[in-house]
């Protein structure tokens, strides 16, 4: 069950610092308006039919976006950037589309649905950061040979390897088997699976100076 949150109390209302409008006083009680009439105040800059506004609206709000977010802390951060949204966008609301509770409540799941795209596309970005950091440089003869495993001079550098030391080179490093794999094919402990294409690697590096492949 999804808690009931009250308005954040240390601001009563999102700032609305840099967006000042012309006030125009309430008409009436802003606990008598309903939204609609409080957004059109609100449109025409009064800020306390605003916060009344606000106050009729902020758990609804919470609410939305909470089940999306499943975080209190994001969804009461985003519920701030509705608002500010709201006051900022009033004036462009038409009655005609829809009551005032909808709009804003569209505007809600938009905002909550746009943070958890943000949040998994950081989450991507640190992910990809993360392995990128983590993938061992593979040395230059490697790297060379799986440029040009293709070419004549490396088949024949291969040819003059010992049966199991070419064999092991092929599997590994060009079927892209893992260790593991080819550790079930030789039936021998993963450990000397590496332990032999080192030294196959090693012949295979001499051999590649020797000839400059």
């Amino acid at each position: 069950m999804i808690e009931q949150r009250d308005p954040p109390v240390h601001t009563g209302t999102p700032s609305l610092i840099g967006t000042e409008r012309t006030p125009t006083p309430v008409r009436a009680s802003p606990a008598a308006c309903s939204a609609a009439q409080l957004l059109v105040y609100a449109a025409a800059g009064d800020h306390a039919a605003f916060a009344a506004l606000y106050r009729q609206l902020w758990s609804e709000v919470f609410r939305a976006i909470e089940c999306v977010l499943r975080d209190p802390a994001q969804s009461e951060e985003v519920a701030q950037e509705v608002f500010l949204e709201v006051w900022q966008s009033a004036a462009r609301f038409l009655a005609s589309q829809g009551s005032v509770s909808a709009w804003v409540a569209t505007i809600a799941r938009r905002r909550a649905i746009d943070r958890v795209r943000a949040s998994e596309a950081s989450r991507r970005r640190d992910h990809d950061i993360g392995i990128r950091d983590h993938i061992a440089p593979q040395d230059d003869v490697v790297a060379t040979f799986e440029r040009r495993a293709m070419a004549a001079e490396v088949t024949q550098l291969l040819d003059r390897l010992p049966h199991r030391d070419r064999h092991l080179i092929r599997l590994v490093h060009l079927d892209g088997m893992s260790y593991a794999e080819t550790a079930r094919i030789f039936g021998v402990p993963t450990g000397t699976i590496k332990s032999r294409l080192n030294t196959a690697m090693n012949a295979l590096r001499r051999d590649c100076q020797t000839n400059r492949v």
